[in-house]
């Protein structure tokens, strides 16, 4: 019932897609190079919490950039920082900052709440994450963004880069109500040579919606993340 139901959730957005009315998009290609910390409770927080709530908590900090529609000329280098908080063995909420320093744009701020729940059901890494995003900006901005996101991973025996996949759909919240803003899908994997070390690699394919010249981009995103509660 549970793989039937996520399976209904993945193809949904896909056949959403499809319905839209057919227009002339701009389509675009970008790299996106990101490297990530993650870590224990931060100490100010071990010191005012009892040594079992301090070990539910949790940092993140991530520096990134990415390239415009031609690669080789940077677009936006972007800092962001999270703290997260095991509720339930299954489940994470956190808040997160983040600074976007734009090349030919004004720069940008966005603060964001989520909460997520994964699982592992046989052979397949179940999750879904629902997000509020408040971007600070002019009014003619998209200032409220709600993100619902499904990832399912898979494990082949024997095999070091399992296929993952992610679903996501953007909902713009304005004066008009809530609407579909944008779809972006994700298929990658994660190689991890050292306990404490973890490389990604993965294709992103963004579809904006409700435009009059949609964005469809296809990015190649490179990571690297250091968890040190490992080391």
């Amino acid at each position: 019932m549970l793989r039937a139901l996520l399976l209904l959730m993945v193809v949904w957005p896909v056949l959403h897609v499809v319905a839209q009315e057919r227009v002339e998009p701009r389509r675009s290609g970008q790299m996106w190079l990101e490297g990530g910390v993650v870590g224990g409770a931060p100490g100010v927080l071990e010191g005012w919490l009892v040594k079992d709530q301090a070990k539910r908590f949790r940092f993140a900090g991530e520096v990134g950039y990415r390239t415009g529609d031609e690669l080789a000329r940077g677009r936006q280098v972007i800092l962001e920082g999270q703290l997260r908080y095991k509720l339930h063995r299954l489940v994470d909420v956190a808040a997160e900052q983040r600074y976007a320093a734009r090349m030919r744009e004004r720069d940008r701020h966005r603060f964001g709440l989520f909460a997520q729940v994964g699982d592992r059901v046989g052979r397949f890494d179940l999750g879904y994450r629902l997000s509020y995003q408040h971007t600070f900006g002019s009014e003619g901005l998209r200032r409220h963004t709600v993100r619902n996101r499904i990832d399912v991973g898979y494990d082949i025996r024997g095999f070091r880069f399992d296929p993952e996949l992610m679903v996501e759909i953007f909902s713009a919240l304005g004066r008009e109500g809530r609407r579909h803003d944008a779809t972006r899908f994700r298929l990658g994997t994660t190689w991890r040579p050292a306990k404490a070390h973890a490389v990604g690699i993965a294709v992103v394919h963004d579809r904006e919606h409700g435009r009059r010249r949609p964005d469809r981009r296809w990015i190649l995103s490179l990571s690297y993340t250091l968890d040190l509660r490992k080391l």
